[in-house]
């Protein structure tokens, strides 16, 4: 018997909050003047505070007030998101989505708008109506289902009913671009994304590394310098997908008393390198003073930088990479964090407008220490 050889890679997507851009059931409640109220145990369920199933159920009872066919016609006026439905079409074959509502409620808006594979829990209906659940989905179960037939699979959530299958995966997204995720699924998730472009950022640039399409790059060296002080969630974002581009990473600490912009420094070299040295995904280490030197004294395959390195000497320790047969890939910064921002927001200037920056920082120590 010969071994049918496994697919590279398997995209699962939740559906609420994730796919689509508001709560399916809290619309079904907003038809019955329960907004409120469905509003309020959607949210404690998902910040992990009602069992789910308990939850659910709770949920089916009231929206079973509604007869099916106009429950189907407000779910298929939910709003999608259009970057992520394009996605998810143009790699059909390998995406999947895996919800806990209702076949009976969800597979219209599926196969008319969307198109790709799904799961989903299961309604009994008598007479036009939704009479109780059949069957209640575990998530964890079908992707493991999915991973028998793939390399490796991701998995993209929002809420901790996600949790589980976050787990089994081999790539967990905690994606925030609604509400936030709560801190339960972000400690096990493997990237947190807060909107549709950086969650697209991620998808793609694990889909080019394990794409059937192209050659994986096997062997190959990453390097990233940075100076990596007040260390944040944009410098964790980089480094991750600094990860992705090759087999190993080399993150390089530029050393010194202050940073290329002149800023005096917070933490020493050795500080800076003892939190990057915690991140399961850095292979190695090292220190410079000049990228260009840099480039130069180390073995690597592949160089990687933000887009504010633009510097004289960065350009010419890019230049030289061209010219000796190495890759230089410029990624994409994180918005609305920065460690100038946190700076300011240290020395008191800014306040109000800084906070949730500063709890992004807690989250970034959080994810860290998996």
């Amino acid at each position: 018997m010969v071994e049918t050889e496994k697919k590279k890679l398997a995209f699962c997507f939740d559906l609420d909050s994730t796919v689509t851009t508001k709560e399916i059931l809290p619309q079904l409640a907003k038809k019955l003047e329960v907004e409120d109220d469905m509003k309020l145990v959607t949210e404690l369920t998902m910040r992990g505070e009602i069992p789910f199933e308990n939850s659910f159920n709770l949920r089916i009872k009231l929206l079973s007030l509604l007869s099916l066919r106009e429950s189907v016609e407000i779910i298929n006026e939910t709003p999608l998101s259009h970057s992520i439905v394009s996605f998810i079409k143009e790699n059909i074959e390998d995406c999947y989505i895996i919800t806990g509502n209702l076949d009976c409620y969800i597979t219209e808006l599926i196969e008319t708008k969307i198109g790709c594979k799904f799961f989903c829990s299961k309604g009994e209906i008598v007479d036009g109506r939704l009479k109780g659940v059949k069957e209640i989905i575990n998530k964890a179960e079908i992707v493991s289902s999915i991973k028998s037939q793939y390399q490796k699979v991701i998995t993209i959530g929002d809420g901790s009913n996600d949790i589980e299958m976050t787990k089994v995966a081999d790539f967990g997204i905690a994606f925030s671009g609604i509400r936030p995720s709560p801190e339960t699924l972000l400690d096990v998730a493997d990237y947190c994304v807060e909107n549709d472009v950086q969650l697209l950022d991620v998808l793609n640039t694990l889909k080019d590394k394990h794409s059937n399409n192209s050659e994986t790059q096997r062997g190959q060296t990453v390097l990233i310098p940075g100076v990596f002080d007040l260390f944040h969630l944009g410098h964790f974002n980089v480094l991750k997908r600094a990860s992705l581009q090759g087999d190993s990473l080399t993150v390089a600490i530029h050393v010194g008393i202050s940073n290329p912009k002149s800023v005096e420094m917070f933490y020493s070299h050795q500080e800076r390198a003892k939190i990057i040295q915690e991140f399961k995904f850095v292979d190695n280490v090292v220190f410079y003073e000049k990228i260009d030197d840099l480039v130069k004294a180390t073995e690597f395959d592949i160089l990687c930088h933000g887009p504010d390195n633009k510097t004289d000497l960065c350009l010419k320790a890019y230049d030289w990479c061209h010219k000796h047969g190495k890759k230089v890939v410029e990624l994409p910064r994180t918005d609305g964090i920065s460690s100038s921002k946190i700076r300011d927001f240290v020395n008191g200037a800014s306040q109000n407008e800084d906070k949730n920056n500063v709890s992004r920082i807690d989250k970034l120590y959080r994810i860290s220490s998996q």
